[in-house]
């Protein structure tokens, strides 16, 4: 019976402990260590995909910048040359702050950004603040994810329901034999 307890307990409390915390900023000497390459540029296009779940929103955008400037990784990037940068982050009702890069330029915007290629070769900045605005225009802005709580419910109370049902099918099922 204590491990039915223990296991009811456990599936009643799971799905509330998925909170997450962000990134810790990184100090200006560790971007510039860890970034492979540092410009300055301006967005030309930004392009947002937003992936939606029960209580999170993850949107990709995809930045494409004209280099201004290369501070570090001349070998790699000139002034002048036109980058697809991948940018993403993550709003959800779990997590104690933004989560990936922030704040991402809008079209227009000047920027200092501190990239690494990731394994595919696609270029992005360090998290969670890699990037650096130049000018007055405001970033992307994200809308605040609100919890679905119909789906939410669901999630909670379908391991619960069960749970229950374990106990009384072990309770009633030992009163037989």
């Amino acid at each position: 019976m204590h491990r039915l307890f223990v296991l009811l307990l456990f599936t009643i409390l799971y799905p509330l402990s998925n909170a997450r915390a962000a990134l810790p900023p990184l100090s200006e000497e560790e971007l510039a260590k860890q970034a492979e390459v540092i410009i300055t540029g301006r967005v030309s296009e930004a392009h947002t995909t937003i992936k939606r779940r029960s209580s999170t929103s993850i949107y990709a955008v995809e930045l494409s910048v004209t280099v201004e400037s290369v501070e570090k990784g001349q070998e790699q990037v000139s002034a002048d040359d036109m980058l697809t940068i991948h940018c993403w982050t993550i709003r959800t009702s779990k997590m104690a702050g933004p989560s990936g890069h922030g704040p991402i330029p809008g079209e227009g915007s000047g920027f200092r950004m501190w990239l690494r290629q990731d394994g595919d070769g696609l270029w992005e900045p360090l998290e969670p603040n890699g990037i650096e605005l130049l000018t007055p225009k405001k970033p992307i802005s994200f809308g605040v994810v609100e919890k679905r709580r119909i789906r939410n419910a669901l999630i909670v109370s379908v391991p619960v329901l069960a749970g229950i049902i374990a106990v009384l099918f072990v309770r009633f099922g030992r009163q037989k034999s």
